[in-house]
């Protein structure tokens, strides 16, 4: 049971991380150029939760 709990958090980190990181592409359509999203992107704390979400993914299928 524990298990399917950390992996549900770890799905679920993922998934709001990439929902913020689709929505922000619009600020290529603003005039920012790739860099200037990227940056933007590795600064916003709900776009880097996408690296927890695979830890604890990682930990617990194959550990």
């Amino acid at each position: 049971m524990n298990k399917i709990i950390y992996m549900l958090l770890g799905c679920l980190l993922i998934s709001i991380s990439n929902v913020y990181s689709f929505l922000y592409l619009n600020l290529l359509n603003m005039g920012y150029n790739f860099l200037e999203y990227l940056i933007f992107i590795l600064k916003r704390i709900e776009c880097l939760m996408f690296i927890p979400g695979i830890i604890i993914l990682y930990f617990k299928v194959y550990k």
